[in-house]
């Protein structure tokens, strides 16, 4: 099962260094930090041994009650890794704020979102207490997906909330803006480096008496205030009072300094030790014994502490100073240091730490223990979304080894892929089909089911299916993750192909079987295909009722403000739009639309505009949709969005078809080149539809007839049988243009019989054309139906004049008063092209052909 949200950290990262014996008191900078308090953002930045650490653990262990701590490592780059210990330091003293990490990154390319950092900066809201967050060694952090974050947290943090960041180099956060509106406080080289005063005040605690006005100036003219340029130096002072002649100002020299004067002056037993253990960032007594195989590790620790030689301590953790670790390294042969990275990556594989036992195969370039490592943490890592992470160990190994190993490079492409470098993925495929194993690993499993996927971005469906049946085949079910995202994949490819059982099956499955290994955002789309797959046969209450029940399970209730639950809520408009309940639909699409923006993903946002067409629509906005459908035609005429292309190219010609304009719907005809059966292109099921009422429209009722049959076959073998009814209820329309009354009733009632008691209002709406009064007298017609045309005086009609809806009758109202269109449009506030649709339904109704004839017959009708 996913631990995404298992937050384990080494609790050294949450402790500052202990206090040094030897630190002196700096008032100057004790009253600069102190004015963290007045500001969101707090920066501490200079270079190593400017002493940003020591001032900061000093103001932390002043004001506990107010800060948290967190050291950070290169292997908090990863947007994963970082958020789990932000939000395991800030628990330290708010327990409860502990958001769902997927709401944060939901994995699957989609970098950080705000909604989740807006439950944390909402939790922090509810204490009025100051919280003081130190992020130390901050230069590590480099990953935009972080920054991005980071640069939200500050600019809507809560006003006693204070971000400390301490880095050798500035962070690329939006500085300029911060300093701008006085909401950054910086302390730098400058303010850091030592002033002349300090350096007395640290010269007489080392017990120097003679001379220190001349020291004092020296070491200052060497020095330029470096700290620990002054400490090496006052180190040397008392081994050897005339040093000081010779050395440099650089940081360089202070190395080779420590080289000389520290280091090769050591006891061997200690220089020995020091030169085994620094290949280790950091280490215990445990390990250190581990990879000396000293027995004495306890009192050579003891030995250096005590001889000042650079060691800081940590709760049980150990770690020399930076220049005194690079001194140590640069004079070790390299032969050892690849054999001691080779017995750190030992012993951390034995002691299960696998992160730092691949980050020593590595250094040790022992690249296949690396792979072998990797492999074996690699399924853990994809499914705690530590993608970034797999991905740098990856790209460590050199090419010619990545590209002799099948499982690596197939674990590389899913790790492209996830992160949505689709180019790069595709790039692997001639590799990998050269070295494909023969069997039934597991491996072979994944690399059919990474096939799918590009498969099915090419909209080669039915290879997709092909290829996610034969990788379910062969990845065991203990591989849950890869599982769920393949059952997604084999849900999509049998909708496209029409296969409405099976993909509601497996979309079912997919819901579940990542519902459980926690990637909620795979999850959530299935959830949405379910609901619509399930309202293509007709089954909307059921839809609903899934869809709210297992998005409880996905992303319980309080958290729903999830960007996440706006693809939810796009299906939700959907649903009210089916009932014609278009208020409740606009609210929905607006709740959509808020929570997507998050995401940034342009193809949540086309999908939020091509259901807003379809609103306007219902609403006879024609002129508005119209606009809607033509700016997001040409927004999406790339490659990668044909599929939306086509969606609004079709609704363009829906409108076209309202409207009248037949030429334009002919036009489109032209283009869409669509094939003679359904079968050929099951996706474009509403384009051949389309297709048939052009040719009703324009009174080709034969051939009109010969499609309708056509596709009646293929709505109910694919169970689609919302399409069914849909065709049906055109059936109806090209009988009452046959004047066939009795075949209009009974494929009216046919239709009706399909729906059952389910709301699909606008379907009659949309299809029933002139058919709506003759529809409202039939006994099983929908409530709404038999309200909105119920005939003048509960009188049932025996003739098959339509009723006129409320718009048009106050339409025709105009007309007799002998209204222009453009006077109508003015009158009702609705556009010239709304107006000419309503006058073409009242020619429609009333069986007449001009303006004239039309207020006649509605007197004759009473209906003016």
């Amino acid at each position: 099962m996913n631990n995404t949200n298992a937050i384990v950290l080494l609790r050294s990262k949450l402790c500052p260094p202990f206090k040094k014996k030897d630190e002196i008191e700096r008032p100057r900078l004790s009253d600069a930090i102190s004015s963290l308090f007045f500001y969101p953002l707090i920066l501490v930045s200079a270079p190593t041994g400017y002493g940003k650490t020591t001032l900061l653990s000093t103001f932390f262990f002043q004001n506990r009650e107010h800060c948290v701590w967190l050291s950070l490592d290169e292997r908090d780059n990863d947007p994963v890794c970082f958020w789990k210990a932000f939000i395991a330091s800030i628990g330290q003293i708010f327990p409860e704020v502990q958001p769902d990490l997927t709401l944060i990154l939901p994995g699957m390319g989609i970098e950080t979102l705000t909604g989740g950092l807006d439950i944390i900066l909402n939790q922090l809201s509810t204490d009025y207490n100051s919280l003081i967050l130190i992020l130390d060694n901050f230069q590590h952090i480099e990953n935009p997906a972080i920054l991005n974050g980071l640069d939200y947290l500050i600019q809507h943090a809560p006003p006693q909330f204070h971000l400390v960041i301490s880095t050798q180099k500035n962070p690329a956060l939006s500085l300029n803006r911060l300093k701008t509106k006085n909401q950054l406080f910086e302390i730098t080289t400058r303010d850091l480096a030592f002033s002349e005063n300090e350096v007395y005040k640290l010269l007489k605690d080392q017990c120097f008496s003679e001379n220190i006005d001349d020291l004092v100036t020296q070491i200052m003219a060497v020095s330029k205030g470096w700290p620990a340029g002054i400490r090496l130096l006052i180190h040397a002072l008392q081994q050897s009072p005339d040093f000081h002649n010779s050395l440099n100002k650089s940081q360089e020299v202070a190395i080779d300094f420590l080289t000389e004067e520290v280091l090769h002056p050591l006891d061997r037993e200690l220089t020995d030790f020091a030169k085994e253990v620094s290949v280790l960032d950091s280490f215990t007594s445990e390990s250190a014994t581990a990879l000396t195989g000293r027995k004495n590790v306890q009192q050579i620790i003891r030995q250096m502490q005590e001889s000042n030689l650079f060691l800081e301590q940590s709760g049980d953790q150990y770690q020399f100073h930076p220049f005194f670790r690079e001194a140590v390294n640069r004079n070790r042969p390299a032969d050892l240091t690849i054999m001691l990275h080779k017995k750190a990556a030992d012993w951390y594989s034995a002691t299960h730490d696998l992160d730092k036992a691949i980050q020593h195969a590595l250094k040790a370039q022992d690249w296949l223990l690396g792979i072998n490592l990797i492999l074996q943490i690699s399924k853990e890592k994809l499914c705690n979304g530590e993608i970034h992470t797999l991905e740098s160990w990856l790209l460590a190994i050199p090419e010619e080894f990545r590209n002799q190993n099948f499982s690596l490079q197939v674990l590389l492409g899913w790790v492209w892929f996830i992160l949505g470098k689709i180019p790069e993925t595709m790039a692997l495929f001639p590799v990998l089909e050269q070295t494909e194993p023969v069997g039934d690993s597991p491996d072979v499993g994944l690399w059919y089911g990474l096939q799918c996927q590009l498969a099915l971005l090419h909209e080669n469906n039915l290879l997709a299916l092909k290829l996610a049946q034969k990788a379910l085949e062969q990845i065991p079910q203990d591989l849950s993750f890869f599982r769920g995202l393949i059952l997604h994949s084999l849900g999509s490819a049998q909708q496209a192909l029409a296969d409405s059982n099976g993909a509601i099956h497996a979309f079912t499955e997919s819901v579940e079987t990542n519902l459980y290994t926690g990637n909620k955002l795979i999850a959530i789309f299935s959830l949405v295909s379910l609901g619509l797959e399930l309202n293509e046969q007709v089954r909307l209450s059921e839809a609903r009722l899934v869809c709210e029940e297992k998005l409880d399970e996905i992303i319980p209730p309080e958290k729903q403000s999830d960007p996440l639950t706006g693809l939810v809520d796009l299906l939700f408009t959907r649903f009210y739009w089916e009932t014609n309940e278009l208020q409740e639909a606009e609210k929905f699409l607006s709740s959509s639309a808020m929570k997507l923006d998050q995401l940034g993903i342009p193809g949540f946002q086309i999908s939020c505009e091509m259901i807003r067409v379809y609103l306007l629509m219902a609403q006879e906005k024609y002129s508005e949709a119209l606009q809607l459908a033509n700016r997001y035609r040409l927004r999406t005429q790339s490659q990668e969005y044909i599929g939306y292309h086509q969606i609004f190219s079709m609704l363009r010609a829906e409108i076209y078809l309202r409207m009248g304009r037949m030429a334009d719907v002919a036009n489109w005809l032209e283009k869409a080149s669509l094939s003679s059966s359904p079968w050929d292109d099951p996706a474009r099921e509403m384009e051949y539809l389309l297709r048939a009422r052009y040719l009703l429209e324009t009174g080709s009722l034969d051939d009109c007839e010969h499609q309708l049959q056509v596709l009646e076959i293929f709505g109910r073998k694919t169970s689609h049988l919302r399409l069914t009814a849909a065709i049906l209820l055109t059936r109806a329309v090209l009988e009452w243009k046959k004047g066939d009354l009795g075949a209009v009733q009974h494929f009216l009632e046919e239709s009706l019989t399909i729906v059952g008691s389910e709301r699909y209002i606008r379907l009659f709406l949309d299809f029933g054309g002139p058919l709506m009064g003759l529809l409202a007298q039939l006994p099983k017609a929908p409530r709404e139906i038999r309200y909105l045309f119920k005939p003048p005086g509960d009188k049932i009609l025996s003739h098959t004049v339509e009723i006129l809806t409320s718009r048009e009758l106050d339409v025709l109202r105009l007309m007799a008063e002998n209204c222009t269109n453009r006077e109508i449009a003015s009158t009702l506030v609705l556009s010239n092209e709304t107006v000419k649709v309503h006058v073409k339904h009242i020619f429609q109704k009333l069986s007449v052909s001009d303006r004239r004839q039309a207020v006649r017959q509605a007197r004759k009708l009473n209906l003016i």
